[in-house]
């Protein structure tokens, strides 16, 4: 299930990904989930509230497909 995330005056998509995803290179990731939200990725108001997708494999960052170990 996605995040959301409001946007604070001085944030970039880039610096989103990079808190939200761990990767700045992952923006279009959330301009993907938040079509018709975003128009402009380089004109993102403070206040607007997005989706923040999964990580990538469905997984969450230090997940692990084993048991116990």
């Amino acid at each position: 299930m996605a995040k959301t995330y409001v946007v604070k005056a001085g944030d970039t998509l880039s610096k989103i990904a990079k808190a939200q995803l761990g990767d700045a290179s992952r923006w279009p990731e959330i301009v993907e989930a938040n079509k018709g939200k975003i128009k402009d990725p380089n004109a993102i108001a403070p206040g607007l509230e997005i989706r923040i997708p999964g990580t990538k494999g469905g997984k969450k960052p230090g997940s692990s497909d084993r048991a116990f170990e």
